[in-house]
């Protein structure tokens, strides 16, 4: 939650379209899978993209529940647990707050970069 906290105090353009009580409600009723594993609340579903049949895991999120991180190659480990558990074939996983110390964590647990995600906000008014 400090790194939420403190992204949305530096004015990450995600952090605004977050709803805690909608989040809240997708644990609590099963909307989303999630599992805590070493100190950290990671929630994933699982599913095929459209144009394909192939089940894939897809990490929703992670986030460290404490002031002081677990180990995060944990994370990793539980991620390819779940993986199997679900027969996916793959794991997608993303890095929303920009941090450099993420994705490197990622690809030590040998994870590539394949992908860059690209915002842009929608004035209404």
């Amino acid at each position: 939650m400090q790194h939420f906290q403190r992204a949305t105090q530096a004015g990450h353009p995600m952090a605004q379209y977050v709803d805690w009580d909608a989040a809240y409600s997708a644990l609590l009723t099963g909307k989303v899978y999630s599992v805590i594993c070493d100190g950290y609340l990671v929630v994933y579903d699982v599913g095929a993209p459209w144009y394909s049949s192939t089940p894939l895991l897809l990490e929703e999120m992670v986030c460290r529940l404490g002031s002081k991180p677990g180990n995060f190659r944990t994370v990793i480990a539980t991620l390819e647990r779940l993986a199997v558990l679900h027969s996916c074939k793959a794991i997608i996983c993303g890095n929303a707050i920009g941090r450099r110390s993420l994705t490197t964590a990622y690809s030590r647990g040998g994870f590539k970069t394949i992908a860059v995600q690209i915002y842009k906000e929608i004035n209404h008014g």
